[in-house]
């Protein structure tokens, strides 16, 4: 829900299972994590949205929101997404392109992925051990 200039509320999202949500510097755009269930086996995929258009599109690349991390420029998404069950792989998603490319290769899973302040730095917590990351 959002809340209006009138005070009243608007619905951003209906029927998202197992939605999770990450909000754009800005605050005008979202990119959010929801089960695919158009497939015939649903897997969570990640998602864009433009608050001010209401467009909503797919990025056509599978993960959660919860793993991913805005860059300021509010077109950039960084996002650790599973390569196998035991390592992920760092893409970064122009939403405005809709390009995706692969940034690092941890070999590790990753448990949070953030930008450096001056956005030098990709920076994550392996889920083994808890150290800090960056590349």
């Amino acid at each position: 829900m959002l809340l209006t200039e009138q005070g009243g509320l608007t619905t951003i999202f209906n029927n998202k299972p197992n939605l999770e949500t990450l909000w754009s510097p800005s605050g005008k755009k979202i990119v959010f994590s929801a089960f695919d269930t158009s497939l015939a086996e649903p897997i969570e995929m990640l998602w864009f949205k433009d608050l001010a258009s209401g467009i909503e599109k797919s990025l056509n690349t599978p993960g959660k929101a919860s793993l991913c991390s805005w860059s300021l420029d509010d077109t950039t998404v960084y996002c650790a997404v599973k390569k196998s069950p035991s390592a992920d792989e760092i893409y970064a998603l122009d939403t405005k392109l809709e390009t995706s490319k692969i940034v690092a290769e941890p070999n590790m899973l990753v448990r949070e992925l953030f930008l450096s302040r001056l956005e030098d730095l990709i920076l994550w917590v392996g889920v083994a051990d808890e150290h800090l990351y960056g590349i």
